[in-house]
């Protein structure tokens, strides 16, 4: 029998922050890793354990430093072990993903890939295991973004880093949004007679990295305790924008440069019907992934880390 063609994945990215924030938001809320390598770059989509938010994640193959695809690959990952595996990194530092399979499959579904987070001084590598997708795996649906929102914001990140910051020390509430074509936007937080907090922006000549389009007076209420797994660093993009719609969940976009993204999605369970789930839906499948998880196996060297 011919020796089967080995097929190769090799990708790095120089700001490993982006992959890094959507592994804590994977771990934080409950949910598996989906990482999807294709021709055209990497994608991953996913939804926390309660349902209430939504990630939508693109990185074009240009956008990686080095990105050589000799076929697909499908990584499914319990974040757990990648998350313990990430204190040991700093902001800054690069990832490399290392994969390979020999199967002839059209979508390469390998047991463990290889994953490094590097900086001038330092190496640390990993061995990563995979979940089997099994056949109860469903992809999620494709996520429409918002064409024409009631209100959009965009705001330098560091000014949500600051709003998260200063919300988190709030018990956990509402997270409210009140926009108004005359006063701007003022997010506040808090539960009722006890502690709060409050922000307002407004688009001056001062100002100029704050831009706000109001179509209608609106007021959105959404929970604070996801607010602080929604907040990306500055490094990962300037701006952050915030799109509100009656009847829609937040969108909020960060625009890594002109083809790569991260989009995060946050409402309540109604919200997601229009995404093109039931509620039965989502249930199902979030029993699914729960049947998915398994025990990770931990054990250190030198210089490297399994998992």
């Amino acid at each position: 029998m011919p020796r089967r063609k080995k097929k190769t994945l090799v990708a790095s990215l120089k700001n490993g922050d982006v992959l890094k924030a959507i592994i804590n938001f994977c771990h934080k809320s409950r949910t598996m890793l989906d990482l999807f390598f294709e021709e055209t770059g990497m994608s991953t989509t996913g939804r926390d354990a309660q349902n209430i938010a939504v990630y939508d994640v693109f990185i074009d193959a240009d956008s990686f430093d080095t990105y050589k695809h000799t076929g697909d690959f499908h990584l499914l990952v319990d974040p757990k072990g990648l998350s313990r595996a990430m204190r040991i990194s700093v902001p800054g530092d690069s990832i490399e993903i290392r994969a390979e399979s020999t199967s002839s499959d059209e979508v390469l579904e390998p047991e463990t890939f290889e994953m490094f987070f590097r900086n001038p001084g330092f190496t640390f590598a990993c061995d990563v295991k995979c979940t089997d997708l099994g056949d109860e795996y469903e992809n999620q649906q494709p996520i429409v973004v918002l064409k024409k929102p009631d209100c959009e914001i965009t705001l330098p990140t560091k000014q949500l880093n600051r709003l998260a910051q200063d919300f988190k020390v709030l018990d956990d509430g509402t997270f409210k949004i009140e926009c108004t074509r005359k006063d701007g936007v003022t997010f506040s937080a808090g539960v009722p007679n006890g502690a709060q907090g409050m922000m307002k922006l407004c688009e001056t000549a001062a100002e100029t990295d704050i831009r706000i389009r109001c179509k209608k007076d609106l007021e959105f209420n959404f929970a604070l305790r996801m607010l602080q797994m929604l907040v990306l660093p500055p490094c990962v993009s300037k701006n952050v924008t915030m799109k509100v719609k009656t009847k829609s969940p937040l969108q909020i976009d960060y625009e890594i440069d002109s083809n790569s993204y991260v989009h995060f999605f946050l409402g309540n369970h109604t919200f997601f019907v229009s995404f093109g789930f039931e509620f039965v839906e989502l249930q199902r499948i979030r029993n699914c992934l729960t049947r998915m998880a398994f025990k990770w196996k931990i054990s250190f060297s030198r210089t490297r880390y399994v998992c």
